[in-house]
């Protein structure tokens, strides 16, 4: 496939996101909360090694920071699955809209132009390749606008602990 045919179909592709933008911006929400809880999640354990292993606490005295940990991991397992099932939605939805196109330009283009191809081409169309779809529209594009802003809110975070490493990460982010 040529370049400007591929760019035609990428474009096309992101074209049909519209259908579902709200089920999408609602996965990317999710998918940015998710990095807030990793980022949470290190900064516990972090907190809990330094207190057991530098300060020397006993472990007894931590257990609201395990606590925290826990509720944490938690919240964040709970957030990825409701990601997914928005992300499936939002996949769903779309898949619906672009079959519906695809049966709508079939009919008008009539049972003789219909003809011209096995049925079977025509069932794995509508069925097989529509389904393909599902993936980029539930997982690639909200993870495209998180391969930019979860580095971005890691960079925020350590920030104001150490700039240096800020600064690198800045760096070498995608």
């Amino acid at each position: 496939m040529n370049k400007s045919r591929q760019k035609e179909l990428t474009r096309w592709l992101k074209q049909q996101s519209v259908i579902s933008q709200r089920w999408l911006n609602i996965s990317r929400l999710l998918g940015f909360v998710s990095g807030i809880l990793i980022i949470a999640q290190a900064w516990f354990m972090a907190r809990i090694l330094q207190h057991m292993i530098m300060e020397n606490i006993p472990r007894e005295a931590l257990l609201l920071p395990f606590t925290l940990l826990v509720l944490t991991f938690l919240l964040r397992a709970w957030v990825v699955w409701l990601r997914e099932r928005v992300g499936y939605h939002a996949g769903q939805h779309i898949r619906f809209a672009i079959r519906r196109q695809v049966l709508d330009r079939l009919q008008q283009a009539g049972p003789a132009w219909i003809q011209g191809k096995p049925a079977g081409s025509w069932a794995t169309l509508v069925l097989e390749q529509i389904d393909d779809m599902h993936d980029y529209y539930a997982r690639y594009l909200p993870q495209m606008a998180l391969a930019v802003s979860v580095p971005l809110l890691i960079v925020v975070a350590i920030f104001p602990s150490n700039w240096a490493a800020a600064l690198i990460l800045l760096g070498t982010a995608p």
